[in-house]
């Protein structure tokens, strides 16, 4: 099923295998999809979203999609600042990477 959390990781490495070999559209489909799903079945500010967030920004970033990679980074911080607090570790990544 398209709900189970176990779908949804292995689209994440999907997503992961397919930048490694830089093949950047498949990999941000993967993404978008473990996200999709992520949505569905955990909490609106589960890290879990926000760390694919976190690689999908980092994917339009290496595709020179700057405004698509801020938005994501965006929506990173967010729910890491409410699930974890503005000061952790998760976020400052977030930041440097941007």
């Amino acid at each position: 099923p398209n709900d189970h959390s176990l779908v949804a990781h292995c689209y994440q490495d999907l997503g992961q295998m397919s930048a490694e070999i830089k093949d950047y559209d498949s990999s941000l489909r993967w993404y978008s999809q473990a996200v999709e799903i992520y949505q569905q079945i955990l909490r609106p500010n589960d890290p879990e979203i926000a760390a694919t967030l976190c690689a999908m920004a980092q994917i339009h970033g290496k595709k020179k999609s700057l405004s698509d990679a801020l938005d994501c980074y965006h929506q990173a911080i967010d729910i890491y600042s409410q699930s974890l607090g503005k000061e952790h570790s998760k976020v400052m990544s977030c930041y440097r990477w941007m």
